[in-house]
């Protein structure tokens, strides 16, 4: 009776180790497929956004602003930008094929909460024309922050950020940096491309993947 009873706890003792196996088993199945779920969720997109305007001018601080200071740019004052178009073109980051226009006002407006601490803080841009006295494209990387709108003026304070040697990444030497004229002679628009936000508030995200990716906020000159 006593080795029954041995052999009938040694099969309980086995059943018990393979039960517990196979939960082990399916539970390390199911994370594996909760992970895997979530590595092929595409990632949420982010937008590049073009301004344009009839013209442009520059105010200069006397002295370098303490954010100029903090990101390393050789001047800094206010942007004035005339004649701005009442609505700005939005299209997405790679991988994705969006894009949709949204109206100036409303990213003035909505400025402070687009770019934020959590998503890298104040946008770079880049604002080119072509001057009339020279025959030659001009452009300039800045840093943007504060706009304020009125009528079809707007406006930011800005910081004018150095070009970099594409092979140290490093910043060119002064001489070699260009500081915009306080007015320049422009012809045709002054174009605005302003780098990465999240989708703005209440506008559909349709997500199609097709591979690729760009994240830069270097600018290099050459």
């Amino acid at each position: 009776m006593a080795s029954t009873r041995r052999t009938s706890m040694h099969k309980w003792n086995s059943l018990k180790s393979f039960l517990f196996l196979v939960l082990l088993a399916t539970g390390i199945s199911c994370a594996s497929r909760d992970l895997e779920v979530q590595a092929e969720k595409p990632p949420q997109p982010s937008f590049l956004m073009f301004q344009d305007a009839d013209g442009v001018h520059f105010t200069f601080d006397e002295t370098l602003s303490d954010e100029g200071k903090a990101v390393g740019a050789i001047w800094s004052g206010r942007m004035t930008l005339t004649g701005i178009d009442p609505d700005m073109l939005w299209f997405s980051d790679r991988p994705n094929r969006i894009a949709f226009k949204k109206s100036t006002r409303n990213f003035v407006r909505n400025f402070t909460t687009t770019f934020t601490d959590a998503n890298g803080g104040a946008p770079n841009a880049v604002v080119s024309w072509d001057d009339k006295k020279t025959d030659t494209v001009q452009f300039v990387v800045l840093e943007l922050s504060n706009p304020q709108l009125e009528g079809d003026v707007l406006e930011y304070s800005v910081v004018g950020l150095p070009l970099d040697d594409p092979k140290t990444l490093q910043p060119l030497p002064l001489e070699k940096q260009f500081v915009p004229p306080a007015t320049p002679n422009v012809l045709g628009k002054v174009t605005i491309f302003i780098d990465n936000a999240p989708p703005p508030g209440n506008t559909p995200v349709f997500i199609a993947i097709s591979g690729g990716g760009f994240h830069s906020h270097t600018a290099m000159a050459g």
